[in-house]
């Protein structure tokens, strides 16, 4: 058997460890000539042709990472000829506010009179979302700070279900170029403790003056009392407030339109934002559910490789700061 402290685990989602890690046992039998390729296919669980494709990626890397299902962080993998990328580049710059569907629309519309070849559909939607995360586009209205939950598709240990997706309070400033300032996960969405939780994760890991003051900060109209006393800890800091209805999954969409469907390798699941837990139940077909606070570690971490720089403050003042982070820790 192999030791198997000796590979680099880094790459992997946390719940996804103890299964990868199975299955590198199972192929380093089957390479150092301990099982046959039968046996090694049955103990795996999986078909022939994947059987397959894991020992090539395997003899070729010897990184768990690079295993299928590992849950490692997302590289784009959308290769699209330079001449349909300039005509969807193009599209987005005519209507960088328009939906996606009316993007993808006019740049096949250029293509066909151009006699351009262009990709399927969902490799335009993507290249779309990308352009437009590159240009800094925000949500409509003025808001420089925003903070929204969304589920995250990692399974979490549940006390009754066992297993759920869990939702992410994220802080956004999405003035520039998008960048993800702070997160907390919960069970439930619309949870006041959870953004105030992502509120004081955001001072934690600031690491420079803010450049200009904000203009508003966009927080969602939950039904929870305790959101209108985190308005206040806001508008006491000098950050002037704007409530916004929820709209169920279209507010949690907006996360996805700015981050993309996958951050770091982390799936976004909009859709699933404002449902109970029961009906987050997660469906585990790989590898092992874990710690909720596991799981946001492994989030912040792969947001902060996905997404560098430095995070400004909520204010340039100490006082201030302070005053803030007294208020957010009594709302936990």
């Amino acid at each position: 058997m192999s030791d198997i402290s000796r590979y680099d685990l880094s790459g992997v989602a946390p719940h996804r460890q103890r299964e990868v890690l199975r299955r590198v046992e199972v192929l380093e039998a089957y390479i150092s000539k301990e099982i046959s390729s039968s046996q090694a296919i049955e103990r795996l669980g999986l078909s022939v042709p994947t059987f397959w494709r894991l020992v090539r990626a395997w003899r070729n890397s010897g990184r768990p990472a690079e295993l299928g299902g590992s849950g490692k962080a997302f590289k784009g993998r959308w290769p699209i000829e330079a001449e349909a990328d300039m005509i969807i580049q193009s599209a987005v710059a005519e209507t960088p506010t328009a939906s996606v569907r009316k993007i993808v629309e006019r740049a096949c519309r250029i293509a066909q009179q151009s006699g351009v070849a262009m990709p399927g559909r969902e490799k335009i939607e993507y290249r779309v979302d990308e352009f437009r995360r590159e240009l800094g586009l925000r949500p409509h209205g003025v808001a420089d700070l925003l903070l929204e939950f969304c589920a995250v598709r990692i399974p979490v240990i549940h006390a009754e279900f066992g297993h759920i997706v869990p939702v992410m309070c994220v802080l956004l400033d999405v003035r520039q170029t998008v960048k993800p300032l702070g997160l907390s996960l919960s069970f439930e969405a619309g949870d006041a403790s959870a953004a105030a939780r992502a509120m004081l994760d955001a001072i934690a890991q600031a690491d420079r003056p803010r450049t200009s003051p904000p203009r508003s900060f966009s927080i969602p109209a939950e039904a929870s009392g305790e959101f209108a006393d985190l308005g206040t800890a806001m508008m006491d800091a000098g950050i002037p407030v704007t409530v916004e209805p929820v709209r169920s999954r279209a507010s949690a969409r907006r996360v996805v339109r700015l981050l993309g469907k996958r951050p770091g390798g982390i799936v976004l699941l909009p859709d699933l934002a404002r449902r109970s837990a029961r009906e987050r139940v997660a469906k585990l077909t790989f590898g092992d559910p874990v710690a909720l606070t596991t799981a946001e570690d492994m989030i912040r971490e792969r947001f902060r490789d996905a997404f560098p720089g430095d995070r400004e403050f909520l204010s340039n003042d100490p006082k201030v700061r302070s005053r803030l982070t007294g208020a957010l820790q009594r709302l936990i």
